[in-house]
């Protein structure tokens, strides 16, 4: 089992309004949502950067 790492005031600050909305069931589970989003974001960012650009006048 892993041991739980502090976060700092405005992370956990955030956490405390998030996990009561229902989104999450803890806090954990929205920090992974979190950098799962962030992962997947910079996924698209990199394939995007690696597929050539469009010439604009030939399509």
């Amino acid at each position: 089992m892993r041991t739980r790492r502090t976060c700092n005031v405005s992370l956990e600050a955030l956490l405390d309004r998030k996990v009561p909305s229902g989104r999450h069931r803890s806090a954990s589970e929205g920090v992974r949502d979190s950098l799962q989003l962030l992962d997947d974001e910079r996924g698209r960012r990199t394939k995007r950067r690696l597929q050539p650009a469009q010439d604009p006048f030939n399509g």
